[in-house]
């Protein structure tokens, strides 16, 4: 998948996930396939507990700048 298709993804994902529309299932679903795209452990600290909240396009701005540490 190219960088700009991974990021239009990744950018419905989280709409999908933060609206809230669809079952619990479709939101968990969303968020394992995000998790799949780009593995980050901060994905929902970047949806849901920001302050002040982020606008969508910023959390997956910042969801795919992460890189892991190196140990």
């Amino acid at each position: 998948m190219e960088q700009g298709e991974l990021r239009a993804r990744c950018l419905e994902l989280v709409r999908l996930i933060r609206s809230g529309a669809g079952s619990e299932a479709d939101g968990d679903a969303g968020y394992r396939e995000l998790q799949r795209l780009k593995p980050n452990p901060h994905w929902s600290d970047l949806m849901f507990y920001r302050t002040p909240e982020l606008p969508d396009d910023e959390v997956v701005e910042q969801g795919l700048a992460y890189r892991p540490m190196a140990l």
